[in-house]
């Protein structure tokens, strides 16, 4: 029986590591907030699937409303969470900006964050979170 059990664990782990890797992946844009190190910054951690699966960053930005503070993202996002002591607000859009109607809205979450974008609130997050900035709680 152990010798089955081998041969199982064996094919279940090839089968896993020949399994494709996903075709999208959390990156940095080549326009992003401003990181520079004149300022205080606030972490958030951002995954593409929920539960903080899949492929996962920290970004580390200056905090702030301006226009200057406004961090693009992909819109790839599924799990998101900031550091303790920072709130973030998210946006559909990638100017930081809600001009309301089915495509706005804001997005605030603080400490821990959010692990599933499909529901917050009743509204539907996943995969739709294209910047956002954070300010001290």
């Amino acid at each position: 029986m152990p010798r089955l059990t081998n041969i199982l664990l064996f094919f279940l782990t090839s089968l896993a590591l020949a399994a494709p890797s996903p075709n999208h992946q959390i990156k940095r844009p080549e326009t992003e907030g401003r990181v520079s190190d004149d300022c205080e910054k606030a972490g958030v951690y951002i995954c593409e699937h929920w539960a903080w699966q899949g492929n996962c960053i920290k970004w580390e930005n200056c905090i702030g409303t301006s226009d200057d503070d406004c961090v693009k993202l992909t819109g790839t996002a599924s799990s998101i969470g900031p550091d303790p002591g920072y709130k973030c607000f998210f946006y559909k859009n990638d100017i930081c900006r809600d001009f309301g109607g089915p495509d706005g809205g804001t997005l605030v979450l603080s400490f821990p964050g959010n692990d599933n974008l499909v529901n917050v609130d009743g509204q539907d997050w996943n995969d739709k979170i294209y910047s956002y900035q954070c300010i001290k709680e």
